[in-house]
C-alpha cells in the first residue's frame, strides 16, 4: 500500500512539474495571471469606394513584431484621422495596450509606434480615447488608464513629449471621453463616475462643470463652432446647449419614441457634423434619429440579416450628412438618404467592426478596425479571420 500511495505521490508531482515549465516557457513566468483584456492583434482594414470591398491596409511580413498593420494589442482601443488633405495620404492614430500608441502618414499602409523611448508613456498602461489638436499644434490628448490609476496624457509624436495633464483622484477611475473644442481650445473629458471637467490651459487647472450619479460613457460634440453637447450613462441621455455648463435630461422624450420603451439600453451616440440639431442613437435593436436637437425622435427602420440588430458601431459621413454607416458584427450597413434606405455589405470575417473613421478630403476612403485573437494567422486577402 505505501508503495502504491508513494508511486501515485511521485505521479502527481511529475505533473504538477510539467505544468510548471509549460508555464514558464510559455509565458516567462511559473505563475501567469489572468486579466480582462484579450490578447491579440488590430487588423485595420481600408476601403475605397466608400465601403462596398474592403482590403488589408498594410502588407504583412513573417514576424509580428514587424507587422506593421497587426498591432499587438488588447481592447479597447481607439481609431482616429488626425490630418486629411487633398492629394496626399491621411494621417491616423490608433491606440492600444502597454502604453502602445502608432501613428501612420501614408493611409494606414504603414506605422510606426509614438514615442516609443518615453517612460511615461510605457508605463502609461491601456491607452483608449484620441482627441486631436493637430491642425494647430500637431499634438494629441490621449486618455489612459494603468495600475497605478487613469488620467489624460498630452503626446508630440514629433518630439516624442508626452506628459500628464490630468490624474484620476480614484484608482478605478475611467476616462470614458476625451474631447478637444478646437474654437475655443478648451479640452474636456468625462469620467464613468459621472463627472465632466474641462481645461482651458492645456491641462494645468481643471474645472468640473457638472457631476451625473451615473457614469457617462461617451460624450459627443456636433462640431468645433457648436455649443451644443450630447451624452449618455447607458440608461440616460442628456444635452446641453451652453458647452456643459447645463444639461437637460432628454431620456423621456427618446424613451416615447421607442416601441419597447421599459428597458432602454444606449449603446451608441453619434452627430451629423454639419448639424448640431440631428443625431442618432443607437439603443441595441433600434436606431433612433432626432431632426431638431432632441425634441422628438423617430425610429430608422434598419433591414436586419438576423432576428435582433445588435448596433456595436456607427459614424455620420464627415463631408456628406445623408451618408451613415452603422455595423452589427461583421454586417456593415450603409444609408445614403439619413436612414430611408440601405445597403447591406457583408464583410467575409466572422470579426466585428470596431472603429470606423472616414477620410474628409477623400469621401470614398474609409479605415475600420477588426480585433482578432493572438496566434491567427488567416488573413488576408479572404478576411475570413477566426
Amino acid at each position: 500500500m505505501r508503495v502504491v500511495l508513494i508511486s501515485i505521490f511521485v505521479f502527481i508531482a511529475v505533473i504538477i512539474l510539467g505544468i510548471l515549465i509549460f508555464s514558464f516557457v510559455r509565458t516567462g513566468s511559473l505563475f501567469s495571471s489572468k486579466n480582462n483584456t484579450q490578447q491579440g492583434s488590430v487588423v485595420v482594414i481600408k476601403s475605397i469606394d466608400g465601403g462596398v470591398t474592403w482590403t488589408q491596409a498594410s502588407s504583412l511580413t513573417t514576424s509580428l513584431t514587424q507587422q506593421p498593420s497587426l498591432l499587438p494589442i488588447t481592447t479597447p482601443y481607439d481609431l482616429t484621422l488626425l490630418d486629411s488633405q487633398v492629394n496626399k495620404d491621411d494621417t491616423l492614430m490608433l491606440s492600444g495596450n502597454s502604453g502602445a500608441l502608432y501613428i501612420s502618414t501614408n493611409g494606414a499602409t504603414s506605422w510606426n509606434k509614438v514615442a516609443s523611448s518615453n517612460i511615461t508613456l510605457k508605463n502609461s498602461g491601456t491607452l483608449w480615447r484620441i482627441a486631436s489638436d493637430w491642425a494647430q499644434h500637431k499634438l494629441v490628448y490621449v486618455a489612459y488608464r494603468s495600475k497605478q490609476g487613469t488620467g489624460v496624457l498630452k503626446v508630440v509624436p514629433e518630439t516624442s513629449a508626452t506628459t500628464k495633464v490630468f490624474v484620476g483622484s480614484r484608482s478605478d477611475d475611467v476616462i470614458s471621453s476625451v474631447l478637444f473644442r478646437k474654437q475655443k481650445g478648451e479640452l474636456m473629458i468625462s469620467t464613468n463616475k459621472g463627472s465632466i471637467l474641462q481645461t482651458s490651459d492645456g491641462g494645468n487647472t481643471w474645472k468640473t462643470l457638472t457631476f451625473f450619479e451615473n457614469g457617462i460613457v461617451d460624450l459627443v460634440q456636433p462640431n468645433e463652432n457648436s455649443l451644443a453637447l450630447y451624452a449618455h450613462t447607458g440608461s440616460k441621455l442628456l444635452k446641453s446647449t451652453d458647452g456643459g455648463a447645463t444639461w437637460n435630461d432628454i431620456t423621456s422624450i427618446l424613451k416615447k419614441s421607442i416601441p419597447n420603451r421599459s428597458n432602454l439600453k444606449i449603446r451608441g451616440l453619434v452627430s451629423d457634423p454639419n448639424d448640431s440639431l440631428t443625431f442618432y442613437v443607437a439603443t441595441g435593436n433600434e436606431l433612433m434619429r432626432s431632426l431638431n436637437g432632441g425634441t422628438s425622435f423617430k425610429q430608422i427602420i434598419v433591414p436586419s440579416t438576423s432576428q435582433n440588430l445588435a448596433i456595436t458601431t456607427m459614424t455620420v459621413h464627415p463631408t456628406n450628412p445623408n451618408i451613415l454607416f452603422i455595423a452589427s458584427g461583421n454586417t456593415l450597413y450603409k444609408s445614403v438618404d439619413k436612414g430611408s434606405s440601405w445597403q447591406i455589405i457583408a464583410l467575409p470575417t466572422q470579426k466585428a467592426l470596431g472603429k470606423i473613421v472616414v477620410s474628409i478630403s477623400n469621401p470614398t476612403v474609409m479605415y475600420a478596425t477588426l480585433f482578432v485573437r493572438q496566434n491567427k494567422t488567416n488573413f488576408f486577402p479572404s478576411l475570413n479571420l477566426q
